[in-house]
């Protein structure tokens, strides 16, 4: 991947783990490396709970 991206090894290691912020310049640079499609890392679902209103009602 080091090769391939022209990331640094501790670069790439903070990505991986998790520590490092990505651009998206840099996700298309990984998805270049790895020959796959950016639609292919956003392709799923999450569940995003519903939250409550903030704001009150006043009955007059």
């Amino acid at each position: 991947m080091v090769d391939r991206t022209g990331f640094s090894y501790s670069q790439v290691y903070r990505i991986v783990r998790g520590k490092n912020n990505m651009s998206v310049s840099g996700l298309i640079a990984v998805c270049i490396a790895l020959e796959i499609q950016p639609i292919s890392v956003f392709n799923y679902e999450v569940i995003i709970p519903k939250h409550s209103s903030t704001r009150k009602n006043f009955n007059s």
